[in-house]
C-alpha cells in the first residue's frame, strides 16, 4: 500500500547523520527502481522491506525485493513518479540514507538524466564498471616510422591498452603497459 503523509522532515531526522547516499535513475514506464548492490549489500542487515522516503514533508513508502544480486525498488515506486510529476523519460534520484529505513530524496528533479551519466550498476548505463583493457599482439614492424618510437619496443611486442572513463572525455584517455615476452 502507498502512503503519502505530511510529516516534518525536520523533526523526522533529529539529530540523525546521513550514512549513505543512494542514487538510482527513474525511468519512464517501467515499474522498478534499481538499487546498486553494493548498498543492498552493506546495509541489508538493517534494511526492512519497506522503506520510508519522505520528499520535502512528505512521507512516501516505498518496497525493495531484498534481494542482493538484482536488488529493486518496486512497491511505489510508479506513484512516486506520479507525485513528483516527473516529465522526462530518465531522471536521476539521490535518496539519502539514515538508517531505520529512513530516506530523504534530494529536490529538484527538474532536469532529464542522460545515459552517460547512469551509475554504472544500472542496466541502462553506457559507463564500463571497471576499466576497459585489452591486448594488441605487434605482428610486423610498424609501417608508419614516426609511429616506430611509440609503438614498439626493443623489450617485447604486445601493447597493453586501459581505457577509464570514456564517456566523461571527448577524447581517449589510455594507460599503456609495455609487456615483455
Amino acid at each position: 500500500m502507498t502512503v503519502y503523509a505530511y510529516e516534518d522532515i525536520n523533526t523526522v531526522l533529529g539529530t540523525r547523520f546521513q550514512k549513505s547516499i543512494l542514487t538510482t535513475i527513474h525511468v519512464k514506464d517501467v515499474p522498478f527502481g534499481e538499487i546498486d548492490p553494493v548498498f543492498a549489500y552493506m546495509y541489508s542487515d538493517e534494511l526492512d522491506a519497506q522503506w520510508k522516503v519522505y520528499a520535502g514533508n512528505h512521507l512516501h513508502l516505498l518496497t525493495w525485493n531484498q534481494c542482493l544480486q538484482q536488488p529493486l525498488i518496486s512497491k511505489g515506486w510508479t506513484e512516486l513518479r506520479e507525485l513528483l510529476q516527473l516529465k522526462y523519460q530518465f531522471h536521476k534520484m539521490d535518496l539519502v540514507y539514515y538508517g531505520d529505513n529512513i530516506f530523504q530524496l534530494l529536490l529538484p528533479l527538474t532536469e532529464p538524466c542522460p545515459t552517460n551519466e547512469f551509475p554504472s550498476f544500472h542496466s541502462l548505463s553506457t559507463k564500463l564498471p571497471e576499466p576497459f583493457t585489452f591486448e594488441i599482439v605487434l605482428a610486423s614492424p610498424v609501417a608508419e616510422p614516426h609511429l616506430a618510437e611509440i609503438i614498439q619496443t626493443p623489450a617485447g611486442d604486445v601493447l597493453k591498452f586501459s581505457f577509464f572513463d570514456i564517456a566523461k572525455s571527448n577524447r581517449v584517455d589510455v594507460d599503456i603497459d609495455r609487456i615483455v615476452n
